[in-house]
């Protein structure tokens, strides 16, 4: 069985500049309301908070947070490879204990193709991810056990897009993205699938979904119990994933409409 090794290495700041960005554009926010997302970059970045004025445009945007991106990653270059070292012995339990767990959990076989998982280190108010590349993005300030319980929940999205994959096949050149099904879906089986006994014993990291899948109810449900309650009754993992899918699939409207 193939058990990948987690890389850490240090952001590009191109793409570390894009994903701040972005999240500041007016029209991003306006179409996705899972998370507050500026809250969060005026709350990591105080100093963007005051650069920010009404009406820039998303180009003007860029360009202030590519100021301040070249300045930090100056600032902190060796803080950062410090804390680069510092992960790479921390995440060792990865590949001894955790992964396999969950690869057990959700009855598949990790890609042979894909011999790594690369954490990146940067200045991230979100933490990005890519299903497709096995890749995902980090503050470097982060402390070490949300580093870890972030690490374990991007690792459960891999894990479970390959058994989706393995299932149904995927032919996208694109990872699933909001507001797609598949995306709520791996957003949406964070809770059961890391909070079973057997994961809290190599992960003991308690994990919660988008809290506004707790808040939101759907026929008199809070529509995260909704989920839960599939776990508990699956007959396995892909009868699990099927289910929650058509479950997301039949309210899907209702769910934008009421989490964003």
């Amino acid at each position: 069985m193939t058990i990948p090794k987690i890389k850490v290495k240090i952001s590009d700041i191109e793409f570390n500049t894009q994903s701040v960005a972005e999240l500041l554009y007016d029209d991003f926010s306006e179409k996705n309301k899972t998370l507050p997302f500026k809250k969060r970059v005026f709350n990591a970045f105080p100093q963007l908070a005051t650069a920010m004025m009404n009406g820039m445009t998303n180009a003007e945007i860029y360009n202030v947070v590519k100021r301040m991106m070249y300045k930090e990653y100056e600032k902190y270059a060796d803080e950062m490879e410090k804390r680069r070292m510092e992960l790479l012995s921390k995440f060792e339990v990865f590949q001894s204990a955790i992964i396999p767990k969950m690869l057990d959990l959700f009855e598949v076989e990790w890609p042979k193709e894909h011999q790594d998982i690369t954490c990146y280190l940067g200045l991230y108010a979100v933490f990005p991810r890519n299903v497709l590349t096995k890749e995902y993005w980090i503050h470097y300030k982060t402390a070490e056990d949300v580093v870890m319980r972030a690490s374990i929940h991007e690792i459960n999205h891999f894990i479970l897009f390959e058994k989706w994959k393995a299932m149904h096949g995927y032919t996208l050149q694109d990872e699933p993205s909001y507001p797609d099904v598949l995306w709520f879906l791996e957003e949406m089986a964070v809770d059961p699938t890391l909070n079973t006994k057997e994961m809290q014993e190599v992960a003991p990291y308690p994990q919660k979904a988008y809290q506004i899948f707790y808040d939101n109810s759907i026929n008199d449900m809070p529509i995260e119990e909704h989920i839960i309650k599939l776990f508990k009754e699956r007959k396995n993992m892909a009868d699990f994933l099927d289910r929650v899918y058509k479950f997301i699939e039949d309210n899907h409207k209702d769910i934008i409409d009421k989490c964003g």
